[in-house]
């Protein structure tokens, strides 16, 4: 079989074919959405539906470091805990959506 481009795009295409093995969107659940993969994307579920947003902006990114760098001088001195600044999953509560996010 060959490979179909869409117009203006070059490399072989995306298989959605693959999306059939999993649930449809607004019927994911919690344990649906722990069981994915590691990727290098950032995954959100919410209200059963994953989610993919887009990439942060810059403006966004500068304002997370300097909350991330504020908090740190705060809880590092002091014993607190530790701080995260890349994506991880999380649990929110048996209610509520999980995704991976930052965790500064």
């Amino acid at each position: 079989m060959g490979q179909s481009h869409a117009p203006g795009r070059t490399g072989p295409r995306l298989s959605t074919e693959v999306a059939r093995l999993f649930p449809r969107q607004g019927q994911w659940t919690e344990a649906d959405y722990f069981r994915l993969p590691e990727t290098n994307l950032l995954v959100e579920l919410s209200e059963g539906k994953l989610v993919i947003p887009d990439v942060p902006s810059d403006s966004h990114q500068f304002t997370s470091a300097e909350i991330y760098a504020a908090l740190r001088a705060f809880v590092r001195p002091r014993g607190l805990g530790h701080l995260r600044f890349a994506p991880l999953r999380v649990r929110c509560g048996p209610e509520r959506s999980a995704s991976r996010i930052s965790g500064f």
